[in-house]
């Protein structure tokens, strides 16, 4: 996800693997 990136790396990982399914 593009809006992850900066907001916080460990959250923005989680997020984007939520995403990927």
């Amino acid at each position: 996800c593009s809006m992850c990136i900066g907001v916080g790396q460990g959250i923005a990982l989680i997020i984007e693997r939520v995403e990927a399914l």
